[in-house]
């Protein structure tokens, strides 16, 4: 009987030891991240918090675990029949194969990819798939290093395999079966503990997202999810925004009414959402810009600017312009990703995480387009774009949002001038000026690339005099991007001021607003205060068009303020246009900027998720007391649940979401 009994339970042993193994994996997963990355702590982060995240992690990765052993769990429960016997054995090891395979080069992914975003697995991963296939691959060969990371999974699951020679199960003849109520109990525990795991809580409710900011430590928290919770959980994310159902991520009452009314308290009510965006300009500025230029950046952050970092001498002709023009010090780019941002820009409204330039509604332009507006008051818009017109059909997407004219690197450089992602500056700029004329007003738009992987341009040869870490620098820097890589700031930053002081000579009714597309991720080191790992500037230069003119000590803005505030400078009295965003240049303005998962006020920028966080804004003095987190989250969530419906929907809010 014994022997019976023995071999009775033997399968649910190696589903428990399966089990174990891969709380074992994730959990290892999780000390690696931690120990890797153990710079991002914060200094007052201790053993105790490091503990109290390992244990919290594991109700995540139970879940992992308890979906795994399920279909072995129920095959074993079959396990008195034969062939079931020998199918439940065949299936645990099948399944535990597939998981260290896959969880292996997911961990390997999870890795490279917290090291560029700071962030396990999360929207980026969508971005990705719509970006220019070949030029993310040409760039992770070059900066992620494949072969070492096969090699590190060539390491790793080799001697992993061992792991799963015990699962296989050895089928002995029996004679006889234990009595019922013992193998019952048996069965009713494994199918409870299966559950149990599954939930990853003894609780009420499951597991959530929701419950991993447990600690004050921002890094640790985002250690808590495995990264195989974390890639469910950005699927999830994604299928939901483009659902019907997306409009609850932001206003979970879905009360469109109550978020247009807040947000647009001096609009009468309208079954219209386009009617709120209505607006009449105040009057054109003394002199009013001839030609319009938006340079919108590649990872063009605000860090560089700030006195703390000058040393480094990366953004030095944006700071004389900004000295002799207008600097908005509290600025916020719309998204983390490139061609969010440019959506934000060109339709002006906020990244609702739907993608904006491949919604259906994008065909034809938004009344709050800012090159369409321009159209309407008789410039000649043109659109400038350093990289390859193919990518994301920018082209396209440009020309329906209201440009005459679309460029990209193909008309602007040969294959010797570009790498993957498109030409040198230096010749997208030359480009550009020879392209310039005064015929006509114009309002152009230009978009680089330079300062982007593979980080190619031979910086020091082209003048870049800072080859090491300044010594002032140096006690804060911890090694992980070279002055070569910021070099590229340098370059761009150089090639963008030349072609601004340039055109200025040429043609002296000039407006100029430079911003970046998004920021860099390229820090001293890694633990960068909220506005520096998000901030990008904002400089309006133009000496004869801005006469006169500041930023309100108050104001505060992203990319959706960037068109208002131009069309304001260039319309006349009168003039009526639609836009979400506000001139920043008004100082009834007191709306605070809009950033992803980011608020920014005049003095405070504050991080909404995964937990609040509020912090002043370097070199700005203390003007007000900040506002609650409760109402800048209302005003966030406003703001994107207007601007998803918009996109999605379209301006009638009367149809059923």
């Amino acid at each position: 009987m014994k022997t019976a009994w023995k071999a009775w339970l033997a399968p649910y042993r190696k589903d428990l030891r399966l089990w174990l193994m891969v709380m074992l994996l994730l959990s290892m997963f999780r000390v690696a991240l931690i120990a890797v990355f153990h710079d991002r702590m914060d200094e007052n982060s201790g053993f105790a918090d490091v503990m109290q995240v390992m244990i919290y992690g594991m109700r995540f990765d139970c879940q992992v675990a308890g979906y795994l052993i399920a279909l072995p769990v129920l095959t074993s429960l079959l396990i008195r029949f034969r062939v079931v016997a020998w199918l439940s054995s065949w299936i645990r090891v099948a399944l535990g194969t597939v998981f260290v395979f896959a969880a292996l080069w997911i961990f390997i992914a999870s890795f490279n990819f917290f090291q560029e975003f700071d962030s396990q697995f999360n929207h980026f991963i969508f971005i990705g798939m719509q970006d220019d296939t070949d030029a993310i691959l040409q760039t992770v060969w070059k900066e992620y290093h494949p072969i070492r990371s096969l090699l590190i999974f060539l390491v790793l699951f080799v001697p992993m395999l061992r792991l799963l020679r015990p699962l296989r199960l050895s089928v002995v003849e029996r004679t006889a079966v234990p009595a019922w109520p013992k193998t019952a109990g048996v069965q009713l525990l494994m199918v409870v503990l299966v559950v149990l795991s599954i939930r990853g809580s003894l609780g009420k409710r499951p597991a959530q997202r929701i419950d991993a900011a447990i600690s004050k430590d921002v890094f640790l928290n985002k250690t808590v999810l495995n990264p195989i919770v974390a890639l469910n959980y950005a699927f999830k994310d994604h299928d939901r925004l483009n659902s019907t159902a997306g409009l609850g991520v932001f206003l979970p009452d879905h009360d469109l009414d109550a978020a247009l009314t807040r947000l647009f308290p001096d609009a009468p009510p309208s079954d219209n959402l386009d009617d709120y965006f209505r607006t009449t300009a105040k009057g054109a500025a003394a002199t009013p810009p001839r030609h319009v230029f938006v340079l919108l950046m590649e990872s063009y952050d605000s860090w560089p600017m700030l006195d703390e970092f000058a040393s480094l001498q990366l953004t030095e002709g944006l700071k004389g312009l900004a000295a002799e023009g207008l600097q908005l010090p509290a600025f916020l780019s719309s998204s983390p990703g490139t061609m969010a941002s440019v959506a934000g820009v060109l339709t002006g409204l906020p990244d609702a995480g739907l993608q904006t330039d491949l919604q259906p509604q994008t065909r034809t332009a938004y009344p709050t387009a800012v090159a369409d507006t321009f159209r309407r008051l008789g410039y000649r818009t043109r659109f400038f774009y350093g990289g390859k017109l193919g990518w994301r059909n920018i082209d396209q997407f440009a020309l329906a949002q209201g440009f005459d004219e679309v460029y990209g690197g193909s008309h602007m450089g040969s294959w010797q001038q570009a790498n993957e992602w498109g030409v040198d500056d230096e010749y997208m700029f030359d480009f550009i000026s020879e392209s310039l004329s005064d015929d006509q007003p114009t309002f152009n738009f230009i978009l680089s690339t330079t300062y982007h992987p593979p980080y190619d341009i031979d910086v020091f040869g082209k003048g870049y005099a800072v080859d090491e870490i300044p010594t002032d620098l140096a006690d804060d820097y911890d090694g992980t991007i070279t002055t070569q890589m910021w070099g590229h700031l340098w370059y761009a930053d150089r090639e963008m001021t030349k072609f601004i002081r340039e055109t200025e000579q040429q043609m002296p009714q000039s407006l100029f607003a430079i911003s970046g597309d998004h920021y860099a991720r390229k820090f001293i080191n890694a633990t960068p205060n909220a506005y520096e790992r998000t901030s990008v500037p904002l400089v309006l230069y133009g000496p004869q068009v801005l006469q006169g003119k500041s930023f309100p000590t108050m104001a505060a803005g992203s990319h959706i303020d960037i068109g208002p505030t131009l069309i304001e400078l260039a319309a006349p009295v009168g003039f009526e246009y639609h836009a979400f965003g506000r001139d920043l240049l008004n100082p009834n303005q007191v709306r605070p900027g809009f950033g992803r998962e980011f608020v920014i006020g005049p003095d405070y920028i504050a991080q909404l998720k995964p937990n609040f966080k509020i912090e002043a804004v370097p070199e700005v003095p203390l003007i007000i007391q900040p506002p609650s987190a409760k109402v800048l989250q209302q005003l966030y969530n406003d703001a994107h649940g207007i601007a998803w419906w918009r996109i999605r929907n379209g301006a009638d809010k009367m149809i059923k979401d």
